[in-house]
């Protein structure tokens, strides 16, 4: 083994190398070599990118930096030690036209001399001042830096195998030569050495970032590889290159939180059902009971309606579909009869307002041409039902507007303005010059004075507003709708089944004429 040498320092080791590529005059020449004659080190594990625009540039301007080699093995043959990049663009330079071969085939170099270490040193400084060149002349990925730390670790080690001694922590040394911190080399090691390969292959080629990698990295790799598929079926983010820190630890989390999940009913050892929760999370349907230490799909809320419970549930899930129609069906009946009071006011209006434009004598058609009102063709569509009191909602418009753009609410609002003035809605709408005092109603139900109800039966076939009684006390058990005399009973529609209860009271409906109703038809 050589004899080890006290005190060594690595810059002074490799020869000034914060100058590899000054050209500082009298100290280094620079010497033209024919471009057949250099060839690129084989140890250079760079990429070799942005040729085109390099090549471009030089065309242009010239080589503005030589090229720094050594003398190779083979007679008058020289070693690339940095730029690589430099003679691939003049490589392909001169391989294009003559008259560009005949400008650069002559490549300004400066030559480096062999040390005066044995040839096993002298190797690894040579390999060591190539890193060191391209740490200074290169912007390099995380992975290329990772690489290059890698290696000059690899013959640190091996030139104190060598018998090369030198003080301090091999980190330290390793850092000053890849010019980066020793914690980024930390964060890079681990990145090398833990990344699962698929993902590490996305790392090196620069389409993951650094900081995404090093999460990924701290986790096992089957970990790895789920937080990875979950993330490429994204329907925003799936391009790994737009991936952050954040999102990287969130899914991990809940992957591992997920694996760590037991089964409470004796159906599995381990949940078998993870695959299909994990897609509820990535759809956003993280509700409180999966989020809370990850429970188990049984007793959950949302069975009924969660497309990706454990299949070993079935009949659970049947019981809490069942028990989820039935609160439908309370809650929609429970609206209807929150809604009812609106809706028969609203009802009513209609009524009335078909009472008065027949007694007018006047087709629908005619009255929106005379209002100078504008109605659209679905509303038209509508409009001889509501006339019948049907198809009504509590958000129904009201007709004197063309079925829209006045509502229940804006009457309310005028009564309630003339119910605290105490003078009519005449008054307020300038119908008359006379107050007309009214007393005040309920604030908000609407009182109206209802046309008196014709009893028996109707002198004409036709269309009517009825009251039915369904049975039980008088008046507190009527429907409300349109039904067809036929001259002897009543049907429910024209040519259609007979009404069993009877109808105690009645109003005609108009004609519809344009608007096609059941008298029409």
């Amino acid at each position: 083994m050589a004899e080890k040498k006290k005190g060594f320092d690595l810059a002074a080791a490799l020869g000034d190398v914060s100058k590899l590529n000054t050209g500082v005059e009298g100290r280094e020449q620079i010497e033209y070599i024919h471009i057949g004659h250099i060839i690129p080190d084989e140890r250079n594990f760079y990429e070799l990118s942005g040729i085109d625009e390099l090549a471009a540039s030089i065309e242009f301007a010239g080589l503005q930096q030589p090229i720094r080699v050594r003398p190779g093995a083979g007679e008058g043959s020289y070693i690339i030690v940095s730029g690589h990049r430099r003679h691939a663009a003049l490589t392909q330079l001169t391989s294009e036209s003559p008259e560009l071969f005949k400008r650069f085939s002559q490549v300004p170099c400066i030559v480096e001399r062999p040390s005066g270490q044995t040839s096993e040193v002298e190797a690894m400084l040579q390999e060591l001042k190539l890193i060191y060149g391209n740490s200074d002349t290169r912007r390099m990925s995380s992975a290329d830096i990772s690489k290059q730390a890698e290696r000059v670790e690899i013959l640190l080690y091996q030139l104190k195998e060598a018998g090369v001694e030198f003080p301090g922590k091999m980190r330290d040394h390793v850092a000053e030569a890849c010019k980066v911190s020793a914690s980024k080399l930390a964060r890079l090691k681990v990145i090398r050495e833990k990344l699962a390969p698929d993902i590490k292959k996305l790392w090196e080629k620069g389409k993951l970032k650094e900081a995404a990698a090093y999460v990924f990295a701290q986790n096992d790799h089957d970990v790895q590889m789920m937080v990875f598929a979950q993330l490429k079926k994204s329907e925003y983010n799936s391009d790994p290159q737009w991936w952050y820190e954040h999102e990287v630890k969130n899914w991990a989390e809940k992957i591992k939180r997920e694996n760590k999940l037991k089964c409470t009913c004796g159906y599995c050892d381990k949940c078998d059902n993870a695959e299909k929760r994990l897609e509820r999370i990535r759809r956003g349907g993280w509700d409180d009971h999966c989020r809370d230490g990850g429970k188990c799909c049984h007793g959950c809320p949302n069975l009924a309606s969660c497309k990706s419970a454990c299949p070993h549930l079935a009949d659970e899930i049947l019981a809490a579909k069942a028990k989820r129609k039935e609160e439908k069906a309370k809650e929609k009946a429970a609206l209807v009869e929150r809604n009812r009071p609106d809706v028969e006011q609203i009802t009513e209006l209609w009524v009335r307002f078909a009472q008065a434009r027949t007694l007018a004598g006047k087709s629908m058609e005619e009255y929106v041409k005379a209002a100078g009102i504008y109605t659209d063709e679905a509303t038209k569509k509508r409009w001889p039902e509501q006339e019948k009191g049907k198809k009504i909602t509590r958000d129904s418009g009201l007709p004197y507007s063309g079925g829209h753009g006045t509502s229940l609410w804006d009457v309310r609002r005028l009564r309630k303005a003339a119910d605290v003035l105490g003078c009519s809605l005449d008054y307020l709408l300038c119908r008359t010059d006379e107050p007309q005092p009214v007393a005040s109603t309920s604030e908000t139900v609407i009182s109206f004075e209802k046309p008196q109800w014709n009893t028996g039966t109707p002198g004409v076939i036709g269309s009517y507003y009825c009251q039915v009684d369904i049975g039980g006390d008088r008046g507190k058990n009527l429907l409300y709708g349109s039904y067809w005399w036929n001259g002897e009973s009543w049907l429910f529609k024209p040519g259609g089944a007979d009404i069993n209860f009877p109808v105690v009271g009645w109003w005609p409906l108009p004609d519809a004429g344009w608007c096609n109703d059941d008298r029409a038809v």
